[in-house]
């Protein structure tokens, strides 16, 4: 049907879905340059973790061995082993 010989209720009507669409489409560009304009930065496990040594002579690397701690490597691995065996 012809716009002009729609009735004047139809016009109306059709001018304000075009309106909602308008605003809904502003609110959701306005949310999307907030949200990437202000994004959190992502977290990162590998920042917490030592820094690799530049040198790699034999006496850094054994003291490097040395200062790491695995004294609860057993129990960690039997925690691992459990949590593979649930989600099996």
């Amino acid at each position: 049907m012809d716009p002009i010989m729609m009735p004047p209720e139809y016009q109306q009507k059709s001018k304000a879905v075009w309106v909602v669409v308008i605003i809904i489409a502003l609110v959701i560009l306005a949310f999307l340059v907030y949200y990437f304009r202000n994004q959190l930065p992502v977290y990162s496990p590998a920042a917490e973790t030592a820094q690799t040594p530049a040198s790699d002579a034999v006496n850094d690397i054994e003291k490097d061995l040395g200062a790491t701690n695995l004294d609860n490597l057993d129990q960690e691995l039997s925690d691992i082993d459990k949590e593979l065996n649930t989600v099996q």
